[in-house]
């Protein structure tokens, strides 16, 4: 059954290519396409693909394009690149030769890589191929298409620049894709020369938008914190007005206090008496209490003698602070010196009669 198919498989093929050159040259007859299967769908299927032309052809080929047609195009326009297609059919007789000399060739490989340019292999059997061998019409293959970017009447696009059909030669191809290119690439870059000032105008808009920005972030930043500072110094001064006014207000406490102890002051008794001498700042004074008294009476007794000088202040200031024991001063025995902190203890029996005090100041 092998060998029978094969028998009719030759001619079959030898009339297909028959009609289909006859079909190029008298448009009036039928045309009869083949099925063509879909492109690959992943990069799996890419590289399966690839892989098959390597196992039948040669694995030294440039650099095949991962991508479809149109992002190939698509390129062209954006990054300004270069792009050759190759449309590729397993049926013609110049393909193996093709495949494995000309493109098999490193000079062919060098080229490519050197010059940046995309090469897309498209196999007609192939949908996708087959639709741009249709638009680029192709007549003979293998057929390759130089194509750049170029100006049409003001319109700037892409366009087959150069093409080859039929078998050449490495170094043909190589030279005829190198003058096409040189030929053709003056306008690419313009076109790139343009791009590359136009994005450098804008990177530099851009600093400089950025510079501006940064310049008015600093500037409210500064704005911000002179608030603050401003914030922070007012609610300093009113805590100060506010501390300030608690100051006076405990001032004139200790002054009304001072006055009313001052004017209830009882007279010195003449029975169950307790004498002390008290040291001041500024003097030395004699006072008889009750011994029954408490000490308390001897700290209230020397407080209306105001040895902090207290009563000669008409305003406080910053450095004014009310007493924490509610005196300002601490009453001391000499000989030996203890200090009288109990203030419940009456006199006598803190052993005050006859003692000798002195006042001791913050």
């Amino acid at each position: 059954m092998g060998v029978l198919s094969k028998l009719f498989d030759i001619p079959l093929r030898v009339a297909a290519a028959l009609y289909t050159m006859l079909a190029t040259l008298l448009p009036f007859l039928p045309q009869f396409r083949k099925t063509h299967t879909l492109l690959p769908g992943s990069l799996a299927d890419y590289d399966r693909l690839v892989a098959r032309y390597e196992a039948t052809y040669s694995g030294d080929h440039p650099d095949f394009y991962r991508g479809s047609y149109k992002d190939l195009i698509q390129d062209v326009k954006q990054k300004l690149q270069l792009a050759v297609v190759y449309l590729h059919s397993d049926d013609h007789d110049d393909t193996v030769r093709f495949c494995r000399e000309t493109l098999a060739d490193p000079d062919v490989r060098d080229f490519f890589q050197q010059e940046r340019i995309n090469f897309y292999y498209g196999p007609v059997h192939l949908a996708e191929p087959y639709e741009v061998a249709s638009l680029l019409g192709a007549t003979g293959y293998p057929c390759l298409a130089l194509i750049t970017l170029t100006s049409v009447s003001g319109v700037t696009k892409p366009a087959v620049v150069h093409r080859i059909e039929g078998f050449v030669t490495s170094d043909v191809l190589v030279r005829q894709l190198r003058d096409a290119a040189q030929t053709h690439g003056l306008f690419m870059a313009t076109v790139r020369h343009e791009r590359e000032q136009r994005d450098a105008e804008r990177q530099m808009r851009a600093m400089q938008d950025q510079a501006y920005e940064e310049s008015m972030r600093r500037d409210q930043e500064r704005q911000r914190e002179a608030e603050r500072a401003r914030e922070e110094a007012l609610r300093a001064a009113e805590l100060a007005a506010v501390q300030l006014d608690a100051k006076r207000a405990a001032l004139r406490t200790r002054q009304q206090t001072r006055a009313s102890r001052r004017a209830s002051l009882p007279a010195e008794p003449t029975t169950d008496r307790a004498l002390v001498q008290i040291q001041l700042p500024d003097g030395r004074v004699r006072r008889a209490f009750r011994a029954s008294d408490p000490v308390r009476a001897v700290y209230e007794y020397v407080d209306t003698l105001d040895p902090l000088g207290e009563d000669a202040i008409e305003d406080v200031d910053d450095e004014w602070e009310e007493p924490e024991n509610g005196f300002g001063f601490m009453l001391a025995a000499m000989y030996p010196r203890r200090e009288l902190t109990e203030m419940d203890v009456s006199i006598e029996a803190a052993g005050l009669k006859g003692a000798s005090l002195a006042v001791e100041i913050d």
